[in-house]
């Protein structure tokens, strides 16, 4: 609604209101008197002054109102033309901004794309580098095993080529029967099933000494290691030494120094130093091989049977025993023997 209109409104509820009050100010009787209609007359001039003055009021305030609207409008269009210009403003300022950053983000795309083609294009470069620097550290690997192969096989060749030439320088086994002579040029009294290995005794007619009456020991001395069995006499021997005197001649020192005293036992057999006294087992055998003549006395044993006495085997014809006898008695004979 315009402000015409609501002028226009107002004009005609004021005219409605005045009509109603001169209407209410006329008699509704019979007779008007002088006096009450000179008072109508003077309230009804008043009445028209005070709506002259409204309607002159009412009227300065339509134009004032007008001048009001009026300004209202142009403040109106002044706006109007203002958010116009506000508007045009912000779509030129949002079309540069869409522009920018459409202008940005092909920017980017752009440096990102070069960026990864040269990410790319670089990875390539360093896979053809790295494949070529490892193909040229597999033909140096390839080259460096291939010497490597070589060199083995020629080792592996002259080391078959040594150990057969050792095989043909093995000399042949040497077999032995009880009887004849050992190694050392002693007599064989025992020997394993093939012949190879075995005892041997000394000849006790060629060396008188080792068949001469030496003494076991001293007297209260324990030796620290006494075993029987075959091939026990040898650590007999060594413990006997050990515990022995230096200036006591006795059987195991006999034995153990017999290569030391003589170049060389018998001629034409090879020097050996390990001979021993034997053990109790090692003697039976020694007797019962028929080699050697038991009958004429007793001879020492490697065994003890206390700090102050050693066994000894022997006897007078068919009648053999193994006794008891004091470490220092005279009177028992030694017979060496060692084993090959």
């Amino acid at each position: 609604m315009t402000i015409t209109n609501v002028r226009n409104i107002l004009f005609i509820s004021i005219g409605v209101i005045l009509s109603a009050n001169v209407s209410a100010a006329k008699p509704t009787g019979g007779k008007v008197t002088y006096a009450t209609q000179d008072a109508l007359d003077a309230e009804s001039s008043k009445r028209l002054a005070v709506d002259e003055n409204l309607r002159s009021a009412i009227e300065s305030e339509t134009t004032a109102r007008g001048v009001a609207d009026t300004a209202l409008q142009g403040a109106i269009d002044a706006e109007g033309v203002a958010r116009s210009k506000a508007d045009s403003i912000e779509s030129s300022a949002r079309s540069a901004a869409i522009s920018g950053e459409a202008t940005a983000r092909k920017g980017a795309d752009d440096l990102e794309k070069t960026t990864r083609e040269k990410a790319i294009s670089n990875e390539k470069t360093a896979r053809e580098a790295a494949d070529s620097s490892e193909s040229s550290t597999r033909l140096v690997a390839d080259a460096a095993l291939a010497v490597m192969v070589n060199n083995e096989k020629s080792a592996r060749i002259a080391a078959d080529s040594d150990l057969a030439q050792q095989i043909l320088n093995i000399p042949a086994p040497v077999f032995y029967e009880v009887g004849g002579a050992g190694p050392a040029g002693g007599i064989v009294f025992y020997t394993d099933e093939l012949g190879v290995h075995g005892l041997e005794a000394m000849r006790e007619k060629i060396i008188p000494m080792f068949s001469s009456h030496y003494v076991w020991g001293e007297l209260g001395v324990r030796v620290a290691v006494s075993s029987n069995g075959i091939g026990a006499g040898q650590n007999n021997t060594v413990a006997m030494v050990i515990s022995s005197p230096v200036a006591t001649s006795d059987a195991a020192k006999g034995c153990a120094s017999a290569q030391a005293n003589y170049t060389k036992i018998y001629a034409g057999y090879e020097r050996y130093g390990d001979w021993y006294l034997p053990s109790g087992d090692e003697l039976e055998k020694l007797r019962t091989s028929d080699v050697i003549d038991f009958s004429s006395g007793f001879y020492w044993t490697s065994n003890q049977a206390s700090v102050d006495t050693a066994y000894a085997m022997g006897g007078l014809g068919n009648s053999v025993n193994l006794v008891e006898r004091d470490k220092n008695a005279i009177g028992t004979g030694t017979w060496c023997i060692r084993s090959f």
